[in-house]
């Protein structure tokens, strides 16, 4: 799986002390509690991602852009000044996140930030013309949202192409990404859908009548998703991954619009689910009224508490070892699997 697509005290064995990622978490013997790897308190919103050993996170009320390793230890400031920096995205080298209606990029090590992709001009009519919503690398390739536009740039820098086009019927904004070597998926705000689209911009998708093709026009996999959790999808074994209120569902990639949806799991207390992640054999996913973090084998789909406490548990990741979530009070929780 590749996804972007980038924290409240847990009960019981929680450890509780770090500020801004100062202090390093204590060792976590077999079977106990998270523990707090980032503290920002008032940082408003806080996104993050999780590559090559480091937690790199965006304070959307400070302005500012942080890493600090998963091991623990004190934080690097990357950026500081950023006009409410939202998405982030990070690849070997660099460093690209959402910083207003721009998206900026800073060597990994050394270097300036600058803005990697420029705010557009386009008049407001709708509100949201000229808005981020989503950010993902792959390889050598940054994907982002743009409005109702998928849009690919190489992380080198050159020319933009917009590679998949909401139609003006449907008005989906692309928020979550997922990639795969043929296509991009996303998760639509507003529209409240599962879609794709080919990576080469070759995407001729048919619209709402299932009869018309138009370019741009992304492939419908699933739509009237009412309660759709935007923020979170995942690819796995062939399937894409998301979730609608209290379940996760899986569809095979190429089944679009019409074929029925399989149900990967659903919360034990039927709360909405706030984000997930798939790593191994499971899905880890977050409750938003109770406070709890479940896990549930792909196989069988039987979930299972595994922490609780948590404000508002939501934007997942995983490494080989651990699993991280963000919270509303502004924490990085890490987990031993």
């Amino acid at each position: 799986m590749r996804l972007v697509v980038p924290l409240a005290l847990a009960v019981g064995l929680a450890v509780s002390g770090c500020v801004d990622g100062d202090i390093p978490p204590r060792p976590v013997p077999a079977g106990a509690g998270p523990v707090e790897l980032v503290s920002a308190p008032g940082c408003g919103a806080i996104d993050f991602v999780i590559h090559n050993g480091a937690a790199f996170w965006t304070e959307e009320a400070d302005g500012v852009v942080k890493s600090i390793s998963t091991g623990g230890g004190r934080a690097t400031v990357i950026a500081t000044a950023q006009t409410v920096p939202r998405a982030i995205a990070v690849d070997a080298s660099s460093v690209f996140w959402v910083a207003g209606q721009t998206i900026m990029k800073k060597p990994r090590v050394g270097g300036s930030a600058a803005a990697f992709v420029a705010a557009t001009t386009t008049a407001e009519i709708l509100g949201g013309e000229n808005d981020i919503n989503a950010l993902l690398v792959d390889r050598d390739t940054l994907f982002f949202g743009r409005y109702i536009f998928a849009v690919k740039v190489p992380t080198a820098g050159g020319k933009s192409k917009v590679i998949g086009q909401s139609p003006t019927t449907d008005l989906g904004k692309p928020r979550a990404l997922a990639v795969d070597a043929t296509h991009l998926y996303q998760t639509e705000m507003d529209h409240l859908a599962v879609s794709r689209e080919a990576i080469d911009g070759s995407q001729m998708g048919l619209l709402e009548d299932m009869f018309t093709k138009q370019p741009l026009a992304p492939d419908r996999i699933a739509v009237s998703q009412g309660s759709l959790l935007v923020d979170a999808i995942a690819l796995d074994d062939g399937h894409i991954l998301w979730a609608n209120a209290f379940t996760i569902w899986k569809k095979a990639v190429d089944q679009l619009e019409g074929a029925n949806a399989i149900k990967v799991t659903s919360s034990a207390t039927a709360d909405d689910i706030t984000g997930f992640a798939v790593s191994g054999a499971f899905v880890y996913f977050g409750e938003a009224r109770t406070g709890k973090v479940q896990r549930a084998g792909l196989a069988d789909g039987v979930p299972t508490e595994i922490a609780t406490g948590q404000a508002n548990p939501h934007h997942f990741a995983a490494d080989d070892q651990s699993i991280y979530w963000s919270t509303a009070d502004c924490r990085i929780m890490k987990l031993a699997k």
